[in-house]
């Protein structure tokens, strides 16, 4: 996001509210390094605390009494308000429900205090809904209140018009994820020296992701990258770079590795790196296998031809990855319909389909990519509007 309101709104001065606010956190250190202008505050009503229980309680009190408390005037110095932080609730995850309908519940109580502010409101690269009956009025209502919304893909885009959301701007843009730059090639030399990848060998990254719907259990996942890493192994010369994209996954990456077969071809990438770095390593690979969303779309915004494994959020996978970056085909769906050894068996020919492939298919992620990125600028250009109206 700031990165696409520096190219677009250079002489803007940019505020994150952030729930992780902290003096000692690695990742807010490392966006005040590089965006000195940019200001890192705490969140008025969203702090992350000990535990989750403790967490939502100081949430509940604080959204609740957010106009008494007077956390009103804490952005009244603004001239726009962007809200990031809707988020799709995935009705597979089923195990994951009370955390889905909390999140939602988050989302909409977040949206409602900005709103209170008196201030335009900007809901910016949004994935929106499914809600069910529950929230999609109070959906509805505050969405209808707001200055633009921007979609990252065109399911959210028919879902919102579904609901009755009319009084909005609305724009399909895409995900701000997509600007997300790389390091510079000679720290990339940097980092894999310090790792011991040899930069002329053929790698293939695999990230794998703890989340995933009740038919894709762990063990079934652990068992489905063994097979599969085991299979690259033997059936050709890639070299494997386990990688993790969130500390939820490290613990999963540790068990598949540990496991495959000729450790001396194996690596795995300590979770220690920003994502720009992450992403940099996954430039040294010739194909990628990910079933973490933002894995993928590091992966493709690089021209790295890449295979999801789509366990969750199947909308904003195929929307965005599928549709956008028109990467269906590449796209394994784990549902109610998942079979072991016929996923196994389409698993591995898609796997050689890409390998034989690969140069037509970076070819085409990368002019995809230029046009995609233009297309999420747009949330910049489109605040810009704001801004100059006001």
């Amino acid at each position: 996001m700031i990165k696409c309101l520096n190219e677009t709104i250079p002489d803007s001065q940019v505020t994150v509210l952030h729930r992780y606010f902290d003096l000692n956190n690695t990742d807010l250190k490392r966006l005040g390094l590089k965006y000195p202008r940019v200001n890192i505050k705490e969140h008025p009503w969203f702090q992350e605390r000990s535990s989750f229980l403790t967490t939502g309680f100081y949430f509940i009190f604080n959204a609740l009494f957010f106009k008494i408390l007077n956390k009103k005037k804490l952005l009244s110095e603004y001239d726009v308000l962007v809200d990031l932080n809707f988020i799709e609730p995935e009705k597979l995850v089923d195990k994951f429900a009370l955390m889905i309908f909390i999140g939602v519940l988050f989302t909409l109580l977040s949206l409602k205090n900005t709103l209170s502010c008196d201030k335009p409101v900007v809901v910016c690269s949004a994935t929106i809904g499914p809600y069910g009956n529950l929230f999609n009025k109070l959906a509805k209502n505050y969405l209808n209140k707001v200055d633009l919304i921007t979609y990252r893909e065109a399911y959210s885009q028919k879902y919102v018009d579904a609901l009755g959301v009319k009084l909005p701007k609305k724009v399909l843009t895409g995900d701000l994820a997509f600007l997300m730059d790389p390091i510079k090639k000679e720290d990339i030399k940097q980092i894999a020296s310090k790792l011991n990848i040899n930069c002329d060998d053929s790698f293939i990254g695999i990230t794998p992701a703890a989340m995933a719907n009740s038919n894709f259990s762990e063990e079934i996942n652990v068992k489905l990258l063994l097979d599969i890493s085991n299979f690259i192994i033997k059936e050709t010369d890639y070299n494997l770079i386990f990688m993790a994209n969130t500390y939820q996954d490290v613990e999963l990456q540790e068990k598949i590795y540990s496991a495959v077969d000729n450790q001396d071809r194996v690596l795995s990438l300590p979770f220690e790196y920003s994502a720009s770095e992450t992403k940099s390593i996954i430039s040294l690979c010739d194909f990628f296998i990910c079933s973490r969303f933002h894995a993928l779309v590091a992966s493709t915004s690089l021209g790295v031809p890449s295979i999801g494994l789509v366990s969750y959020s199947y909308n904003k996978f195929h929307g965005i990855l599928g549709e956008m970056m028109g990467q269906d085909e590449y796209l394994l769906d784990i549902d109610e319909n998942f079979n072991y050894e016929t996923f196994l068996a389409n698993f591995k020919s898609k796997i050689l389909d890409v390998s034989q492939n690969k140069f037509e298919i970076a070819a085409d992620l990368k002019k995809k990519e230029k046009l995609l990125k233009k297309q999420v600028l747009l949330n910049g250009k489109l605040i810009q509007d704001i801004l100059r109206s006001n």
